[in-house]
């Protein structure tokens, strides 16, 4: 495809997240509180979802430990 045939197509598209891009800001500018706590909210969830990966970490390194020790037990 040649750049002029994907512009073509590309442009409802481009029109439409420009419209939606032009309602969030004004959203945001006439509620800056409620978007400040929309964003505290997402930090939190993304926060709260790396932890979720750190206790699964923590909990399969804690398996390995016990089944490195028990060999160590067994082997002595």
């Amino acid at each position: 495809m040649k750049f002029e045939e994907l512009k073509t197509k590309a442009q409802p598209f481009l029109s439409k997240t420009k419209e939606l891009g032009t309602m969030a800001f004004n959203y945001v500018k006439e509620n800056p509180r409620d978007a400040a706590y929309d964003v505290a909210a997402f930090a939190i969830a993304i926060a709260l979802l790396d932890i979720d990966d750190a206790l699964e970490a923590i909990e399969d390194s804690t398996a390995v430990s016990a089944a490195v020790d028990l060999n160590s037990y067994w082997n002595s």
